[in-house]
């Protein structure tokens, strides 16, 4: 059966949206590390949250960073980067979020410490999940390019 965030959710799907959400945290987490100096786009951990296309796209974009000289680390202004379930739908052993991303990580050149982009992002996401035998895992993340200019109100 299909559900929204927006109504009324049965205990399981609401512990289904938890469990979506958790993951979602995980991978930018482990995508925080794996950017972060030395540069690791092979980790493992990004495996345990993502697959498919999510997977290729992430490891792609970390790797193309040290080429660059450059790695991802806390914003220095001391606001950490969140991600929040805005919205979601459940489909059998898929589901899709909208989410709520505040960006705050600084991009810096490895060699000198000079930070690249410290722009806070704060944008709506969508995240596609497909349900494995070893739990959730993320497939696809999309955002609107020209849309970076806030999240949906219901994002609280």
């Amino acid at each position: 059966p299909e559900t929204t965030t927006t109504q009324a959710l049965t205990p399981g799907h609401a512990e289904i949206i938890r469990e979506l959400g958790a993951v979602l945290r995980g991978l930018h987490a482990a995508a925080r590390v794996a950017g972060s100096e030395p540069v690791s786009p092979n980790a493992e951990a990004l495996a345990t949250y993502a697959t498919g296309e999510a997977l290729t796209e992430i490891r792609d974009q970390l790797a193309a960073q040290p080429d660059e000289g450059l790695a991802r680390r806390v914003s220095r202004a001391g606001r950490l980067s969140t991600v929040q379930i805005v919205s979601g739908k459940i489909s059998g052993r898929t589901a899709t979020v909208v989410a709520c991303e505040i960006d705050t990580d600084e991009l810096y050149e490895i060699n000198t410490g000079t930070t690249i982009d410290d722009e806070v992002i704060v944008r709506d996401i969508t995240v596609n999940f497909v349900k494995t035998t070893g739990g959730w895992k993320i497939t696809k993340v999309s955002f609107d390019p020209d849309d970076a200019d806030g999240c949906s109100a219901s994002a609280g």
